[in-house]
Order: C-alpha cells, then structure tokens, then sequence
C-alpha cells in the first residue's frame, strides 16, 4: 500500500476521534465542564450522611448522650437585626417568607439548605429552613417528578408537602431555633464582646453620660446668688 494512503487513513482515524463527543465526568456542581460544556445528566445522590426519618441533614448531638450547655443550639443566641425586631428586612424578602430574621437567625445563615428524603417520592428534596412550603416549591418539584399531582390538594401532592414541612420543622427544633429557650442579647454589647475577644484588651474608661440638661435656676436662687 502506498505510504501517502497509510498516513491519509491515520489523519482520518484522528480527526474522527477528535470530533467524538468526550466523556462527560461526574460533578456536584452542576457547573459546564471543560469537555464541550457539557452537563452530567446523572442524579445528585445525597447519602454522605444517613439518618432514620425525613431528614438527611445530620443531627447536631445525638439523643441517646449526656446533653452540653455550651452547646449553641441550647438557647440559641437570638440575632436581631437594626433596626430591633423579627420583621424580615426588605434586602431580604426576595429570600421569601417568613425569614432568617422571624426565627432569630443571623443573615449568615441565609443560605442554609435542608436534605430531606420523602416517602413519597425517591428523589432528595432540598429546601430552605426559612421558607414556607408552599405551591411555589411544588412547582419546583415537579421539574423532576413529572408525574406528581399539579396541585397542591392533589393527594400525593398534599401528602409531600406535609412531609416537607415536617422535615423543616424537625430541623429547626434540633438547632434550637423553635420550641426551645432562646438567649436575647443588646446587639450593641455583643458587638463590643465581639470586638473584645478579637483585639487586644483594653482599660475600662468611665461612665460618660449620653446627655446634659441644663436647668435654670429659679428665682428665689437667683436673688440669693445675687446677695453674695
């Protein structure tokens, strides 16, 4: 065989597998890959941390242990926010209803997600600990379980909703944001406890009045300073 033909077929050969769609690897993310922007289509398969129930999410202490204290589930520091209040600050109502804020929890926590594995249905749930549970994320379900009832008064509709609720309401009693003795706390001294614990020590100065009201003397005073 001519040797032009031999390396004519093996550029072939190359450019036929160059042009082959790549193996698309596995991610959590959901992020496009590198290989063409591709997007896995396999499940996200929540089983890091298995529990009995509805929850995934792990226990912060076990039952079956001498309780701490110290722990901060165990009255919980209540965070306000500034103004003082549990209304949901308008920066965050785009997060939904009721808030971070209505339960006492810091906007760090805005983000938290709760893994909840339903009876009702074999795919994880993941919600938000703030947020009702509502239509809104039945719509979101059914993204994925096409064949879930398309209301909420559907019957397996209704019944994966409660157990939703009641996988959020679980979470929030086990990290002491319900049902348990909260701590409530100046914001502005647990700024300066704060501000304490991370600088250097400093001395106590003393106690300086916010205000002055200065009165005037009545008249009987007035004649007697006049007199001296």
């Amino acid at each position: 065989m001519d040797r032009r033909l031999i390396v004519t077929i093996i550029v072939a050969v190359c450019a036929s597998s160059a042009l082959a769609e790549p193996v698309q690897t596995y991610t959590r993310s959901g992020e496009p890959s590198r290989s063409e922007g591709l997007r896995s289509l396999r499940p996200f398969i929540v089983a890091g941390d298995p529990r009995p129930g509805l929850l995934i999410t792990p226990a912060p202490f076990p039952n079956n242990r001498v309780d701490s204290p110290d722990r901060a589930e165990n009255g919980r520091i209540w965070a306000a926010r500034v103004p003082v209040g549990n209304r949901t600050p308008i920066r965050e109502l785009v997060r939904g209803l009721p808030g971070a804020a209505s339960y006492g929890a810091s906007a760090e926590t805005l983000d938290e997600v709760v893994w909840v594995q339903p009876d009702e249905i074999t795919t994880p749930i993941a919600i938000s600990p703030w947020q009702q549970v509502d239509g809104f994320t039945l719509k979101q379900i059914q993204r994925q379980e096409r064949f879930l009832g398309k209301t909420v008064d559907s019957p397996d509709s209704a019944r994966l909703l409660d157990e939703l609720r009641q996988a959020q309401h679980q979470w929030l009693e086990e990290q002491g944001y319900i049902l348990s003795v909260r701590t409530h706390m100046n914001p502005a001294a647990r700024q300066r406890a704060e501000r304490n614990a991370v600088g250097p020590a400093t001395q106590p100065t003393s106690i300086k009045p916010r205000g002055v009201i200065r009165v005037q003397p009545s008249g009987v005073e007035k004649i007697a300073d006049a007199s001296n």
